[in-house]
């Protein structure tokens, strides 16, 4: 990340030498159960010619810092989806998918507009984690937040 900060991430590539588009899956539930799911099927995906990438988000599994919900998402999404894109596996095309959580990391990182963002597929999610979901009547819902 910009700060130095380094995440961990599980890589799932076709099997041949040439670089594909990637689906990118930032979570803070841990990366080794990311997928398979109904949103994003490693072995389906790989096999249709894309890479998956499973992160875990800042201070989540075996990445480094300290886990802030919502706080550090715009950034480390922003440059998750570049470092993706500069790899030699990957075309410079990045997608991302995933669920609850998940998909604010896609909202955020799209607020961000990185140049090789092509798209989101957020599921079960909600581009607005303010009232009702992380506050009720202005108060933070800590329970919620730090579970």
């Amino acid at each position: 990340m910009r700060d130095g900060t380094c995440t961990s991430a599980e890589i799932w590539l076709p099997d041949d030498d040439r670089p594909h588009p990637a689906i990118l899956v930032r979570t803070p539930y841990e990366k080794e159960g990311a997928a398979p799911t109904a949103t994003v099927d490693t072995r389906m995906a790989t096999a249709r010619g894309y890479v998956v990438v499973l992160q875990d988000v800042r201070g989540r599994g075996a990445s480094e810092g300290v886990f802030e919900p919502f706080v550090n998402e715009e950034s480390d999404g922003v440059d998750s989806v570049a470092w993706v894109a500069e790899q030699p596996w990957c075309d410079g095309n990045v997608v991302m998918a995933g669920v609850s959580y998940v998909g604010a990391t896609q909202w955020l990182a799209a607020v961000g507009a990185p140049p090789a963002l092509r798209g989101i597929a957020p599921t079960l999610s909600s581009d607005d984690y303010g009232e009702g979901w992380s506050y009720r009547s202005g108060v933070a819902e800590y329970g919620f937040l730090t579970s």
